[in-house]
């Protein structure tokens, strides 16, 4: 090899390296921009307790019923759902179907289908309330469409602010009969209830999926929000965290209206 060739097999490795170095510094711009574009995780939405704080609730859901006329849902499947997102909300302890399934086996009871049975099934458990609902619309395909109906049962003292159990002795001197307070404490009926028919077709409940969809998918995958309503699966997710925040907010304004009344009762 001659001293030409010898010089030339250095140099080569050499150009080949100064090309590499000035294709990367020309990309770094590129590289950089794209960093920049990418948006950082959001934070999901998560939803609170309406009950007064440092008070744990614990509630349970009645697996739900299926009067949709659909006959291929998997109603256990949704009941778990609905578990899974309201055990997200804090100051609350939501107990899996299956505990609600023994206490109304242990009660003989097929479904929950009146207060007595969920008051029952909430003296067994021995928890705060209990969740009913039914499934009235299921449409699987894109977009899909759920309706569902929620009520909650339970002791309403033991689901109200300290502040409003006040029991007013003109009204229990003006009864006909002489009930026990804990039998006066029990409303007729759900303590709240919530029913709605959640059609991603239409522009409201699109806006409400997006808002679930923050911080629960990648913001620059290829499907973003939507994938929410392509599958079937995530949209019973998201109609679950909505039908429980509708129920929340129930629960949120009946305890403030039991609030006002104490408060107007204690000015008297």
């Amino acid at each position: 090899m001659t001293i030409a060739q010898t010089m030339l097999s250095f140099r080569a490795p050499r150009r080949a390296t100064l090309l590499g170095a000035v294709l990367l510094v020309s990309l770094l711009p590129a590289l950089t921009l794209g960093c920049a574009n990418k948006r950082p995780p959001a934070r999901p939405s998560v939803l609170v307790s309406p009950y007064p704080a440092g008070r744990e609730i614990v509630l349970a859901v009645a697996p739900l019923r299926n009067e949709s006329g659909v006959s291929f849902i998997d109603e256990l499947a949704l009941s778990d759902t609905l578990v899974n997102e309201a055990q997200a909300v804090e100051g609350i302890t939501i107990l899996p179907v299956n505990r609600t399934l023994g206490a109304m086996r242990a009660l003989k009871i097929a479904t929950v289908s009146s207060q007595s049975d969920a008051l029952a099934v909430c003296k067994t458990l021995g928890i705060d309330g209990l969740i009913v609902g039914t499934v009235h619309a299921w449409h699987p395909y894109d977009p899909p469409i759920i309706g569902m109906s929620l009520s909650l049962f339970g002791m309403d003292d033991r689901l109200r602010a300290p502040a409003a159990i006040q029991v007013d002795a003109r009204s229990l001197r003006s009864a006909v009969t002489d009930l026990p307070v804990a039998d006066a404490a029990i409303p007729a009926g759900p303590l709240s209830a919530q029913s709605a028919v959640l059609d991603a077709s239409d522009g409201n409940t699109r806006a409400l999926i997006r808002g679930y969809a923050e911080g629960r998918h990648d913001p620059d995958s290829a499907l973003g929000w939507r994938r929410y309503t392509a599958s079937m699966a995530l949209y019973a997710k998201f109609a679950c965290h909505e039908m429980t925040r509708r129920l929340l907010e129930s629960e949120r304004a009946r305890l403030r209206g039991l609030e006002a009344r104490s408060e107007t009762g204690s000015a008297r």
